[in-house]
C-alpha cells in the first residue's frame, strides 16, 4: 500500500510539470504548449488589434499593477505583446506596447510566424478577438472574395490582418476552412 501511495504522490507531482503536445498547422511538427507568461502593467493598458499604430483602437483597459497573459511577441517599430484578458465580459486578443509591461524579458515571449500568406475568403464569416468560438465575436462580417494576409495559425484558426477601407488595419483571427489559399 506504501508503494501505491508512492506512485500516486509521485505521478501528481509531474502532471503539473508536464507540458501539452500540440501538431504545428503548418509544418506538421510536434510541439509542447508553454507556460502562460504573466506581466504586470506599469500604466493603463491601450490596445490595438494589430502590433501597431496603423491598426484599430478597441480602447483602454484596466489600470497599472493589474496582471496580464501575454501570448506573443509582435514588432512594428516597437515591440508590441499579444495579450489575452477579459475585457467587458468579453474573452479578448489584443495587442500592447511592450512598454507597458513589467516583469518580463522581452527575450522571454515567443515571437509571432508572420507567414505573410496571401488569401481570399471562401465564404463570408463573421471574425473574432481570438483563435475559437470562446472569443468575442466583432459587430460585422467580412465577405466571400475579400482579400487578406494570413500571419500565423492556432488551431482551426489564421490570424488575418486586412486594410478597412478608411486606412485603418485589423488583425482578425478566421477559421482556417473560410479561407483559400
Amino acid at each position: 500500500m506504501k508503494k501505491f501511495f508512492a506512485v500516486f504522490l509521485l505521478a501528481a507531482l509531474l502532471i503539473p510539470a508536464c507540458a501539452l503536445a500540440y501538431v504545428d498547422a503548418v509544418s506538421g511538427a510536434t510541439l509542447t504548449e508553454p507556460a502562460p507568461i504573466t506581466g504586470r502593467l506599469n500604466a493603463r493598458m491601450a490596445t490595438r488589434t494589430g502590433p501597431g499604430t496603423k491598426y484599430e483602437e478597441p480602447g483602454t483597459f484596466f489600470a497599472a499593477g493589474d496582471s496580464v497573459t501575454i501570448i506573443s511577441m509582435g514588432y512594428s517599430s516597437v515591440p508590441w505583446v499579444q495579450v489575452e484578458a477579459r475585457i467587458g465580459g468579453r474573452l479578448m486578443r489584443v495587442y500592447t506596447g511592450f512598454k507597458r509591461i513589467d516583469g518580463v524579458r522581452e527575450s522571454d515571449v515567443p515571437q509571432e510566424a508572420n507567414y505573410d500568406i496571401p488569401a481570399r475568403l471562401s465564404m463570408s464569416v463573421t471574425p473574432t478577438y481570438g483563435p475559437g468560438a470562446k472569443y468575442a465575436k466583432y459587430g460585422f462580417s467580412l465577405g466571400a472574395g475579400k482579400r487578406v494576409t494570413i500571419i500565423d495559425f492556432e488551431g482551426d484558426y489564421a490570424m488575418c490582418d486586412y486594410e478597412k477601407s478608411d486606412g485603418d488595419w485589423r488583425r482578425v483571427w478566421i477559421p482556417e476552412s473560410a479561407l483559400d489559399y
